[in-house]
């Protein structure tokens, strides 16, 4: 049976909320929690942080949700990960449990550095366009945080 949704840690679950979907009194930074989990995902292949996620969320993102773009970043981590080797595998059918184990474990390393470098110090939209820039200086102030951590992936 194929897999039909994406892990988030269960340690990482307020924060997907807190950021992807808006408090009654407060500003949500994100659409919803897939542009989080995207965020984080970048982040985390971005800096090579993979973290085996310990404990599930009982609330997985499902497949569906991920638009053709966000799968396209997706096969560029599966593929970029065994480039050395020129392995293609990840992207075979039969590969997919494997392809989004690694795909969840970069998201779960980049949640951790969200939280460690902007989360912890209060999250304001502000702070993560200031984290995003450590990745791409050249940024144009219209730019989404996401779509420049996107962009720069894509200009591996």
């Amino acid at each position: 049976m194929a897999k039909n949704y994406l892990n988030k840690a269960l340690e990482y679950e307020p924060y997907f909320k807190s950021l992807g979907r808006a408090e009654k009194d407060s500003e949500k930074l994100f659409s919803s929690m897939k542009d989080v989990y995207m965020l984080a995902l970048v982040v985390g292949f971005k800096m090579g942080r993979k973290k085996i996620i310990k404990k599930s969320s009982a609330d997985p993102i499902k497949l569906s949700i991920f638009d053709e773009h966000d799968k396209v970043i997706m096969d560029i981590i599966a593929l970029y990960e065994n480039i050395q080797e020129k392995d293609l595998s990840l992207l075979r059918s039969d590969m997919q449990e494997d392809k989004y184990k690694l795909i969840e474990e970069y998201t779960n390393g980049g949640m951790e550095i969200i939280i460690r470098d902007i989360c912890n110090k209060g999250a304001r939209l502000e702070d993560f366009k200031k984290f995003a820039e450590t990745f791409n200086p050249n940024i144009d102030n219209t730019d989404s945080v996401v779509d420049i951590l996107f962009g720069e992936t894509l200009n591996m």
